[in-house]
C-alpha cells in the first residue's frame, strides 16, 4: 500500500484531517478504541475485516485503515516517541454507542476485532499506542 500524494491533490495539516472526522464522535457517545498494523493489506486481512464488520453491535462502530509508509517510514524509529514507522498501514477498530446498556456487547465486538487480524497482520514489539476514550474502567 503506497501513495504518492495526498487524495486532496495537496497536502493537509493533521488537525484538518482530524476534523473530518469529527462527526463520527459526537459528545456523550461512548467509544472503545483498539488499533493494531498490518505489513501489507492482504486478501486474507481484508476477508478478516470484512467478517468483523458482518458482526458490529452498533451503526456507529466502523474499521479504519491508515495508510502508513512514505515519509513516515523515512523517520528513524528512534526519532520521536511513536516508533511504529515499518508497517504499510494502521488498523483502527472504533466502536460507538449510545445506550450504557450496550458497552459490554461493544467493548467485546471491538477488543476480538482487534485480535482477530493477528493471525495474518503484523504487531510490532514494545509498547503499541492506544487510541481509547474510556467509557468505563476496565
Amino acid at each position: 500500500m503506497s501513495s504518492t500524494r495526498p487524495l486532496s491533490g495537496r497536502p493537509q495539516r493533521y488537525v484538518d484531517i482530524l476534523r473530518i472526522i469529527e462527526p463520527l464522535f459526537l459528545p456523550g457517545r461512548f467509544n472503545y478504541w483498539k488499533a493494531n498494523f498490518a505489513d501489507e493489506l492482504s486478501d486474507e486481512l481484508i476477508d478478516v475485516l470484512i467478517d468483523a464488520m458482518t458482526r458490529v453491535p452498533s451503526p456507529h462502530t466502523f474499521i479504519a485503515i491508515e495508510p502508513m509508509g512514505g515519509a513516515i517510514a523515512r523517520i528513524p524509529e528512534s526519532a520521536t516517541a511513536f516508533r511504529h514507522r515499518s508497517p504499510s498501514c494502521s488498523l483502527l477498530i472504533l466502536s460507538g454507542w449510545e445506550d450504557p446498556a450496550d458497552t459490554d456487547v461493544n467493548i467485546t465486538w471491538a477488543a476480538s476485532s482487534s485480535r482477530a487480524p493477528s493471525r495474518c497482520a503484523h504487531v510490532p514489539r514494545g509498547t503499541v499506542p492506544r487510541r481509547v476514550r474510556p467509557c468505563r474502567e476496565d
